[in-house]
């Protein structure tokens, strides 16, 4: 709470494709939660869990298509996660996640739609909770399975940066990038 009375929640959100139930997800995130690449390695690895989870398999790919924005996505730290998610789960058949990243001053692509609906279902609309917010949210994109979680733990993959060796700098120009496990080795 940042006024006493004012509920303050980021919400972060992603279109899962390709698994049995395309969905929006959305993510709560309270507002004194540290944002940047260790909450979006971590948003990215507790979703990937719940698809799996739901799924029942493990995806061989996965192609993460994000904003260009180096704060938050496109930076060492959010590599980092990556080679952390391709090591932990070395022994599934996920071998490569690839990193899409849409050139500055895009607009109208699925989630910048699914967000613009967002914010018009709780313009001017009141609630004390977040289910009660993400009730508003889900009554008011009907076209859209909406799934809704809050980000569990915040792993600190800047400190996993160091350990595992990922020195990944200046991706400003860079729109694709892959990182792959060949035998057993990220």
């Amino acid at each position: 709470m940042r006024t006493g009375y004012l509920m303050v929640i980021g919400l972060v959100g992603c279109i899962w494709t390709g698994t049995p139930h395309d969905d929006l997800t959305i993510t709560s995130v309270w507002e004194d939660s540290k944002h940047g690449g260790s909450s979006q390695g971590s948003l990215i690895f507790q979703n990937l869990h719940r698809k799996i989870c739901e799924a029942g398999y493990v995806p061989q790919s996965l192609v993460l298509s994000a904003d260009n924005t180096p704060k938050e996505t496109k930076n060492g730290i959010v590599f980092t996660a990556i080679v952390w998610m391709l090591s932990v789960l070395s022994s599934t058949r996920l071998w490569r996640i690839r990193t899409c990243y849409k050139l500055v001053g895009h607009t109208h692509s699925h989630c910048d739609r699914a967000f613009s609906r967002i914010r018009a279902a709780l313009i001017g609309k009141s609630y004390l909770s977040e289910p009660e917010m993400m009730d508003i949210i889900k009554r008011g994109l009907k076209s859209y399975i909406v799934q809704s979680n809050h980000l569990s733990a915040q792993l600190d993959f800047e400190a996993y940066r160091t350990k595992l060796g990922v020195d990944v700098h200046n991706l400003r120009n860079v729109h694709d990038l892959e990182v792959f496990r060949t035998a057993r080795v990220v």
